[in-house]
């Protein structure tokens, strides 16, 4: 993947994100909802916001069980040599397999520097925490490994295509990162994500459920107060060998 000279990937840690200002977090909130509108559109499956409000930002992404060890990236585009400017006073430039990604210098423990940029400058959006099988069982004795899987939250894009290329990069950066064997996405069945992320990305099915319209949500593995229709829910692998 080769980023053009206008364009940048940041990396949030989701610790430093929870002391920036609501204004930064309502930003956010507004971006990841508008990436999700579009299959709400298509299916008319799912009837809620994928974050309710921005004041739980965290809990509807999954972030608040181990926000230091959970990131989301922001890619952004036609970045002006003035923006660029005031993104080199808290971030320094770190390059990975060819890409450039923008990570907060140790003293800064916010991320304000978001409110230079406006909301069609953001064109993706990719978050990764800790998976927990707590809400699911663990029936194999699973405990030990949970810290080495990783979870795909709050992906987005809003240019077409780009997705094949900033998932990848995403996450062989997060593993290279963290100790990850197995990432794992949770997509719902009936928006045809499956056939997305097994044929495009490498991701195996592991499991399915059914989802009740009206039912608990959370018994799923999912956020609470969720409205929608009824729907399967299916739990993708993807082994992680070397990043």
């Amino acid at each position: 993947m080769t980023l053009e000279k206008n364009q940048a990937i940041l990396v949030l840690k989701i610790d430093k994100l929870r002391n920036s200002s609501s204004k930064i977090v309502e930003i956010l909130t507004t971006v990841i909802n508008n990436g999700y509108k579009k299959p709400m559109r298509k299916y008319g499956i799912i009837k809620s916001l994928r974050i309710k409000t921005p004041q739980v930002f965290f809990s509807d992404l999954g972030f608040d069980k181990d926000p230091a060890s959970s990131v989301l990236y922001i890619y952004l585009k036609n970045i002006t040599p003035e923006q660029r400017s005031e993104l080199l006073k808290v971030y320094r430039e770190i390059e990975f397999k060819g890409v450039t990604f923008y990570v907060t210098l140790p003293n800064i423990d916010n991320y304000e520097i978001l409110s230079v940029f406006s909301l069609d400058q953001i064109i993706g959006t990719a978050g990764f925490k800790p998976y927990c099988l707590e809400s699911c069982g663990d029936p194999q004795g699973m405990e030990k490994d949970l810290c080495a899987m990783y979870e795909l939250t709050g992906f987005t894009t809003f240019q077409k295509g780009l997705g094949l290329s900033f998932l990848p990069i995403a996450s062989d950066y997060t593993c290279s990162v963290y100790p990850i064997k197995t990432l794992v996405s949770q997509v719902i069945v009936e928006h045809e994500l499956v056939t997305y992320y097994c044929k495009l990305h490498g991701y195996e099915e592991k499991s399915r459920v059914f989802v009740k319209s009206g039912g608990d949500s959370s018994e799923a593995g999912l956020e609470n107060d969720i409205i929608a229709d009824d729907f399967h829910l299916a739990t993708l692998y993807k082994s992680v060998l070397k990043c």
